[in-house]
């Protein structure tokens, strides 16, 4: 095999690509448990009176949820069978 065709076949862009495609086949489910968590103790604050501390906590949870959804679609789509 020429040289170059083994440069195209090690280049970082395909491992960084394979080391993240494992990090999302390999998810573990703490992360979604972590994304239920932060919005029942935000709906648990907001019961309480505390609306700032709620507010936060929402802020968070749909951070978390923005990165989680597209990688729990992406690990469905690729890993399903698995």
């Amino acid at each position: 095999m020429p040289v170059f065709a083994r440069q195209l076949q090690r280049s970082p862009v395909t491992d960084k690509t394979a080391v993240i495609m494992a990090g999302i086949k390999n998810l573990h489910p703490a992360y979604f448990a972590l994304v239920m968590a932060t919005g029942i103790v935000s709906i648990a604050f907001k019961g309480l009176g505390h609306a700032g501390i709620a507010e936060f906590l929402f802020v968070l949870n749909f951070f978390f949820y923005s990165i989680l959804l597209p990688v729990l679609i992406v690990r469905a789509v690729f890993f399903w069978p698995q």
